[in-house]
């Protein structure tokens, strides 16, 4: 048990981490995907109590048409928001990328000197390890 919790906390640090790089490189796409994703998670919940809704005024004979022009823009949107999401997906994971790209060419910048690799023996002690 003590060691699923300490798994379920280094995930969860993890996570965070991912979060906040996803932040990182672009704040406003990150934000409207995390507005995206729930409202696409809740909308087909929606679209059937609306459905239900409906159903319950047209058996007891009541005026539906509002609730039908509702039923009609919720179904629209679950249709209409998976491709919105994905595309905003793509557009962060494109902005991660390039964010990641120059985090690392700025660390190689902070680098002293990289010709100690262009040394073969200095490669080969490398590579060879001690033994």
């Amino acid at each position: 048990m003590r060691k699923a919790i300490h798994n379920l906390l280094a995930y969860i640090t993890q996570l965070m981490k991912t979060y906040r790089l996803f932040f990182s490189s672009s704040r406003s796409v990150a934000i409207v995907l995390a507005i995206l994703l729930p409202i696409q998670a809740l909308l087909p919940i929606a679209t059937v109590q609306t459905g239900q809704a409906i159903i319950d005024a047209i058996s007891i004979k009541h005026p539906f048409m509002s609730l039908f022009t509702l039923w009609l823009i919720a179904t629209l949107l679950t249709q209409l928001l998976p491709a919105l999401a994905t595309l905003v997906q793509g557009i962060l994971t494109d902005k991660l990328t390039g964010f990641i790209n120059l985090s690392l060419m700025e660390k190689s910048k902070a680098l002293i000197s990289l010709a100690i690799f262009d040394d073969s023996e200095y490669f080969d002690d490398l590579c060879k390890g001690p033994r």
